[in-house]
């Protein structure tokens, strides 16, 4: 199958068999949950003690995840090239719940990379395809069903990020940081190259696209800038975001890289991390810093130039909470409304990176010690279950409305 039938086959909404979730899928996460709950479920994450990944014999560490759209299917893109797929809701009669990997791709094989994968990411509507970049200095676009890639893009420089657009259109693009100061606007639909953006003086490290607006970008690049685009118009960046100095300050000139982008689910805030060790939260409406929003993030002094790689999501009455690889610990922080942070201990290497499951509250992380973690809400480990956590959770939630009531 060619690119072009694969894409025509997700806009008439063909899904694969792959994209099908479970009856109990968005139980736990609907509008019917009181945000409070979910606060508390944010706040009481721990290592779980009965769900856990399959591991390969002789695997190489993951280095990044992707959930698709429909909660259903773990992406991992590994250290050594290959790529995998985990089903988080795979039926199972025993207690302890060990996700399966059902898909898999190694390394130096016919259509796997030669090198590590930077980057994966399901399609943002239905996990029929994927893409992956890696140092090898490719870009893929899978078709899951085969799990082999219908297309692929050469570069002269290795990878360092991409990103798929998430909005809706029927055309989304794809921008690819590409190991040079420029960013590459990959059309699915012609195959090729749609454009370059050129502003940056050094490599870009990280692109993410707006959730909500299909022709705005935002880039951070090892020239410590944040630049915004709108990329209907490549003759210049649309705002550069500044950092305000207090009053009467002077603002010290330091050679910062930007090496982390996110923005929130609603798109009303941008979050940046960079190498002073700081993440800033952006109001994108004034395009502007919220000052109160800034605090300190620890990050790995053996890899500062390293793509971190976190996550946050706009659920419970804290208005942010976010998730960031802080050396072998995961920082779980909530910018926007107080000061208070916890640290999620579990692995014993470096943290790659790190992926909020919301309709569930769960967390996975992967390091260098060739681990995927899981980090439930308390509540969910002190269920015991025969199939699944999901099967018990339908249950509580039955009997609330039981005609005994």
């Amino acid at each position: 199958m060619n690119l072009s039938t694969l894409l025509r086959g997700r806009e008439l909404g063909g899904k694969s068999q792959k994209a099908r979730s479970s009856p109990g899928h968005s139980l736990i996460y609907s509008q019917k949950v009181d945000r409070t709950v979910t606060q508390q479920r944010l706040d009481s994450l721990q290592l779980s003690r009965i769900r856990s990944i399959e591991r390969r014999r002789n695997g190489e560490s993951v280095f990044c995840l992707d959930v698709d759209h429909d909660q259903r299917y773990l992406l991992c893109g590994s250290c050594d090239g290959s790529v995998s797929i985990v089903d988080l809701d795979a039926p199972t009669t025993s207690k302890e719940v060990t996700c399966p990997v059902v898909a898999s791709v190694a390394r130096n094989t016919r259509y796997g990379h030669d090198y590590m994968v930077v980057s994966c990411q399901w399609y943002p509507f239905d996990s029929g395809m994927f893409v992956t970049a890696s140092s090898d200095k490719m870009l893929k676009v899978w078709d899951t069903n085969v799990m082999r890639p219908v297309e692929t893009f050469p570069f002269a420089e290795r990878l360092c990020h991409q990103h798929w657009s998430p909005v809706p259109t029927t055309n989304p693009l794809i921008a690819v940081a590409a190991g040079t100061s420029n960013i590459v606007l990959i059309d699915l639909r012609s195959g090729s190259a749609l454009q370059q953006l050129k502003w940056h003086t050094a490599t870009v490290n990280t692109v993410q696209w707006s959730p909500t607006d299909s022709n705005i970008l935002v880039s951070g690049g090892a020239d410590g800038r944040v630049l915004v685009w709108d990329v209907r118009s490549a003759k210049s960046r649309l705002k550069a975001l500044t950092t305000k100095a207090p009053s009467g300050a002077r603002m010290k000139k330091t050679h910062v890289l930007i090496n982390g982008l996110r923005f929130s689910q609603d798109g009303l805030f941008l979050l940046t991390i960079g190498t002073d060790q700081i993440m800033r939260v952006w109001d994108t409406a004034k395009m502007r810093e919220k000052r109160k929003a800034a605090f300190a993030v620890p990050t790995a002094s053996n890899f500062p130039r390293k793509l971190i790689s976190f996550d946050v999501t706009n659920q419970g009455t804290d208005g942010l909470t976010v998730f960031v690889p802080c050396e072998d610990d995961i920082l779980v922080a909530r910018p926007l409304s107080s000061a208070r942070r916890q640290l999620l201990q579990g692995h014993y290497n470096p943290v790659n990176a790190c992926v909020y499951r919301s309709n569930y509250q769960q967390l996975y992380s992967c390091a260098n010690d060739r681990m995927v973690l899981v980090w439930c809400p308390e509540v969910d480990e002190r269920v015991e279950t025969p199939t699944s956590n999901q099967a018990v959770l339908r249950d509580l939630v039955e009997d609330q409305w039981s005609d005994d009531d």
